[in-house]
């Protein structure tokens, strides 16, 4: 039978309890930045529904998934007017990944080092 989840929370230390905490944290802040992108440009969720041909419903639940396919997020982004950029990085180095299909180096971040 399974344990309901304050059972379970007892079965952990403090520091993995403060961890599980973290990271449920650091994932709500990471929904609402989604959010607060589309509210910084004045857009509804039905506006932008409308500029991505899905319903409102759709919209609030990509805004609080865990876990968002990268296509969907940039036709999220282009939809509000920007531009996705995917970019790995590397301890000598960064590539941007240009929709999967090529590869680019990445021109240096603010405080990041020109790769040699």
């Amino acid at each position: 039978m399974p344990k309901p989840f304050s059972e379970l929370l007892r079965d952990l230390s403090p520091s993995d309890v403060q961890a599980i905490d973290e990271e449920a944290q650091a994932l709500h802040a990471e929904y609402e930045l989604l959010r607060d992108l589309r509210v910084a440009h004045t857009v509804t969720q039905q506006q932008l529904a409308d500029l991505m041909e899905v319903r409102q419903a759709s919209i609030s639940k990509f805004e609080r998934q865990d876990d968002i396919l990268v296509s969907t997020l940039r036709r999220y982004v282009e939809a509000l007017g920007g531009q996705l950029e995917v970019r790995v990085r590397f301890p000598d180095h960064a590539v941007v990944l240009s929709r999967y299909g090529s590869a680019r180096p990445a021109a240096p971040q603010d405080g990041e080092a020109v790769p040699a």
